[in-house]
């Protein structure tokens, strides 16, 4: 079990001090009991396959966004006991609620299309709600 309560879909503010310069992540929950993450971010992702099946994201889509971001559908990063995570999930001003539900839909089918996730962290995706 995790040390905080998060339910999949919902996005946390993240400072993370190791990116140069340091700055705030949006994080996507996808896996509540492992601690699965997918990051949004300002610029496409580096990687040629990331890059080309990066999901574009406006801000009308996303609230908490204040400009076109993009998240990358092809990593999940483990996040599960990261401290910079339990911090953020203390302060109400950095949880920022559920994506919304046509988000959600894009973000399932950009990882059903592309495939670039293993089986089971795919099926994480995939499976829509949180698996118990």
């Amino acid at each position: 079990m995790l040390p905080y309560d998060i339910a999949k879909w919902e996005v946390v503010r993240v400072f993370c001090k190791d990116l140069l310069p340091p700055h705030d992540k949006f994080c996507i929950c996808i896996c509540p009991k492992t601690g699965l993450f997918l990051y949004v971010n300002s610029g496409l992702p580096a990687g040629r396959k990331a890059r080309d099946v990066a999901l574009e994201v406006r801000n009308f889509e996303a609230n908490f966004l204040h400009k076109t971001s993009y998240i990358d559908t092809t990593r999940l990063e483990p996040i599960n006991t990261d401290a910079r995570v339990i911090e953020a999930l203390k302060d109400p001003g950095r949880r920022l609620g559920q994506i919304s539900p046509s988000l959600k839909k894009r973000i399932i089918a950009a990882v059903a299309d592309h495939g670039a996730l293993p089986v089971g962290l795919e099926d994480l995706v995939l499976a829509g709600e949180a698996l118990s």
